[in-house]
C-alpha cells in the first residue's frame, strides 16, 4: 500500500522469478522443473494468504491478556 516505486519492485520480483525458474531448470529435468516451478508459485500464494490471516489474528490480540515474554516476541508493547 505504501510502496512508492511499484515498477522497481515489480522488476526485482520478475528477476527473482526468472532466477528461480533457471535454477530449477539447471537442477532438475525440464519436465520436473516446470512442475516444481508451478508448485513453488502456488506455495508462495498459500504463504501470502497464511500471512494475511496471521496478521488479522495478531491485530485482534489484547495485549493485557498476553504474557510478558509473548508481548516482547510479538512486539505488542
Amino acid at each position: 500500500m505504501n510502496i512508492t516505486s511499484r515498477g522497481l519492485v515489480s522488476s526485482i520480483q520478475d528477476r527473482y522469478i526468472l532466477l528461480l525458474k533457471h535454477y530449477l531448470e539447471s537442477s532438475f529435468s525440464y519436465e520436473y522443473s516446470k512442475e516444481y516451478y508451478v508448485s513453488a508459485l502456488d506455495r508462495l500464494c498459500d504463504l501470502r494468504v497464511l500471512s494475511e490471516e496471521h496478521a488479522k489474528i495478531l491485530l485482534q490480540v489484547n495485549p493485557v491478556d498476553v504474557e510478558p515474554l509473548m508481548l516482547e516476541v510479538l512486539n505488542l508493547k
